[in-house]
């Protein structure tokens, strides 16, 4: 029977050739399973301490356990397990750990471990944050089972209730605050601008903007594809705004030119891309024509933009340093334009991502849709933007209900003070949308921000 470190090791492999998952998710799940193990390791040895007889076949288990390299620093060992808190440090030598091990009452007795621990800041565990250790070891469970390996069966492991999670999002008067921040008339500002027209527009990921090539954009149709959670490919779709942005930041460094006024001769390829004849460096067309034939469209909007070859595969959004940027950089930026523009809530990436499904639901677009434009696996990850339906069916419940006679309606009427409606508008609760089937770190938010 192998040692459950090493299957570890092979199932962190099999999530990352056979399923697919993301460098993130595997070290999501690299970084719970290696607390849990650890966590096993100590009990086992506990255990033998105290009643050696509980331990069947100890002398054929007896070895030497190196916990091995593992990606980045997954090992985030807390205060017990370096012995800080009156208990022995990790032993250098321990009992070989075998899937038999995990039973149900050793799960029971973990999760109450991890409900006792503390987060840096001393504060308890969340509980979707104990959910993400427990959901690692049924993953991990279900991969022995699949594997033949004797061990606890993976549906005997179950989810504690976590509490309402709290969605934050911007109105519509807050989001103009924050977009008008950033000074145009610079580079940086203008990226800023673009860069938070896009999120706005898009409901992306910050993941999977700061992914974006140059040549991923489509100016013509106004879409990009993205790349999404468990290499997902989906369609989102620019604003106007956005799209005007982008040109002007994109033609300001460089990687886009104006085809009427740099090409003197064109001719179409195979592909109907226009390529210059006395220079090839030239790729696609970006033409939008199409879509903005109407005369009160921006000048900017009606033009021919070409994207060069030797930037296509450019990152979209560069740095002041001229390398790509990152998720840190933004949540900065967003951070501080927030602050100028006087708002007191904390607003992220994530913010701009919950706005733009807030906006979506409100203005009427079923939730099916909104579903697909967020790129969620699960329709109940969506559903806690349905809070926004709330007034619809305060007026619908004030329309119908306690109807005297067919035919008549009661008036509409709205009770809720302006101070009250200050204090509900950006921030509101929804119900818990995990689910006890989804064992996949990727579809929840972890340590990181996983951008769900």
């Amino acid at each position: 029977m192998k040692d459950l470190w090493q299957l570890k090791r092979e199932f962190l492999e099999y999530g990352e050739i056979e399923k697919g998952q993301s460098l993130l998710t595997i070290e999501n799940y690299d970084r719970y399973l290696t607390r849990f193990l650890t966590w096993l390791e100590n009990e086992r040895n506990k255990i033998q301490e105290t009643n050696p007889k509980q331990i069947p076949n100890l002398n054929d288990q007896i070895t030497k356990t190196v916990i091995p390299d593992l990606i980045g620093d997954p090992l985030i060992v807390d205060s017990r397990l370096r012995g800080n808190d009156n208990t022995d440090p990790l032993p250098a030598t321990s009992y070989k750990l075998t899937p038999d091990l995990i039973t149900q009452e050793i799960v029971r007795k973990y999760r109450l471990y991890i409900n006792r621990l503390t987060a840096r800041d001393g504060k308890e565990l969340k509980g979707a944050t104990q959910n993400h250790h427990s959901l690692a070891v049924r993953a991990f469970l279900r991969y022995l089972s699949m594997r033949g390996e004797a061990s606890l069966a993976p549906e005997k492991v179950t989810l504690a209730k976590a509490s309402d999670r709290e969605v934050t999002f911007l109105n519509m008067e807050e989001y103009s605050r924050l977009v008008d921040v950033p000074n145009i008339q610079n580079p940086n500002g203008l990226r800023d601008k673009a860069l938070l027209e896009v999120l706005f527009s898009t409901g992306m990921r910050v993941s999977e903007l700061i992914a974006l090539n140059v040549g991923q954009i489509n100016f013509l149709r106004g879409e990009i594809a993205v790349l999404g959670k468990g290499k997902k490919l989906r369609v989102v779709f620019l604003s106007d705004e956005a799209k005007e942005l982008l040109i002007k930041y994109l033609v300001g460094r460089g990687v886009l030119e104006n085809e009427e006024t740099t090409r003197p001769h064109t001719v179409p390829n195979t592909e109907g891309h226009l390529k210059d004849e006395a220079d090839m460096t030239r790729s696609h067309t970006v033409d939008i024509t199409e879509e903005t034939k109407d005369a009160t469209m921006r000048p900017i909007l009606n033009s021919k933009f070409l994207i060069l070859n030797s930037a296509e595969n450019e990152p979209l959004f560069l740095s002041s340093r001229g390398s790509r940027m990152n998720a840190r950089g933004i949540e900065r930026m967003i951070s501080k334009y927030a602050k100028i523009a006087g708002i007191t809530k904390q607003v992220t990436p994530h913010t701009l991502r919950h706005t733009f499904a807030t906006d979506m639901l409100s203005a009427g677009a079923d939730i099916r849709s909104v579903q697909s434009l967020l790129g969620h696996s699960n329709i109940s990850t969506t559903q806690v933007y349905t809070h926004v339906t709330d007034q619809h069916l305060r007026e619908i419940h004030q329309r119908f209900h306690g109807v005297k006679e067919e035919g008549t309606t009661r008036p509409p009427t709205d009770n809720t003070t302006e101070e009250q409606k200050k204090d509900k508008a950006g921030t509101t609760r929804s119900r818990n949308s995990h689910s006890e089937e989804n064992d996949d770190l990727s579809s929840l938010r972890g340590t990181k921000q996983s951008n769900e």
